[in-house]
Formats: structure tokens, C-alpha cells, sequence
């Protein structure tokens, strides 16, 4: 798997950080035909950003429209432990603000659901139903 952090924002286009990171995974895909592989969206902050959203998006898209796992942190990071998911006025996925106290990285209440996922993500990838 890959991951960027929220501050690994810096590409100039969400489609640029897609194509780097599609390359990279693609190329070890073919190298390690055996071995699976997951990809993750890109964490959110509790301000909202168009390049993030449109990166999340195309990973979103080429993972269901390739049949490849996917971790879809910001997913998890948007939703409260209601479900509601948290939205800027743009329609930008916000970070659920009680799973911050920076306004980025998460505090044990956002690590846990994020745990919780990554053990999913893991036994699915190994067969559990």
C-alpha cells in the first residue's frame, strides 16, 4: 500500500499526485504478481481542498472500476461516529473536527475507526467475508 499524509498536498494538480501514484503501485503490481496490494485516499483536514477532493475521487473511481482494494481514509475521517458526514460550504470532505486536535492528525478517537478499517481491509484481502 501507499499513503500520503494531509501535508503531501504540494503536487500542482490532483491528477498529476493520481498518475504518480498510479504508476508506482501499477508497476508493483506486475513486479510482485503474487503479492495484493491496496490503495488509500488521500487524509483530510479539517479545511476543505479541492485538489484532495479530486484526488480521492479519481482513486476512488479507478479502484471500483479496476476491481482493487481500497482504504478510503478520508471516507472514514468525514463520517462522525454517527455517520454524518461533515462537508465545507464547496461540498469539500472535511475532517471530522472530535478526531483532531490540530485540524490533521488524529487523536485516538480517529485512529481507532481508522484501526478498525485497516484490520478489515486486511482479513477481506485475505478472504474474510
Amino acid at each position: 500500500s501507499f499513503k500520503f499524509c494531509y501535508i503531501d498536498n504540494t503536487y500542482s494538480s490532483a491528477n498529476t499526485a493520481f498518475d504518480s501514484v498510479k504508476k508506482v503501485m501499477e508497476e508493483l503490481e506486475t513486479k510482485y504478481p503474487n503479492l495484493k496490494f491496496f490503495w488509500w485516499t488521500m487524509p483530510i483536514m479539517t479545511e476543505g481542498d479541492s485538489k484532495r477532493d479530486q484526488f480521492n475521487t479519481l482513486v476512488r473511481n479507478y479502484c471500483k472500476s479496476n476491481n482493487k482494494f481500497l482504504l478510503d481514509l478520508a471516507d472514514i475521517e468525514c463520517h462522525s461516529p454517527e455517520g454524518v458526514k461533515q462537508t465545507s460550504k464547496d461540498g469539500y470532505e472535511l475532517l471530522y473536527s472530535s478526531y483532531s486536535d490540530d485540524g490533521g492528525h488524529l487523536i485516538t478517537s480517529g485512529s481507532l475507526r481508522v484501526a478498525k478499517a485497516y484490520w478489515v481491509i486486511l482479513a477481506r484481502m485475505c478472504g474474510w467475508k
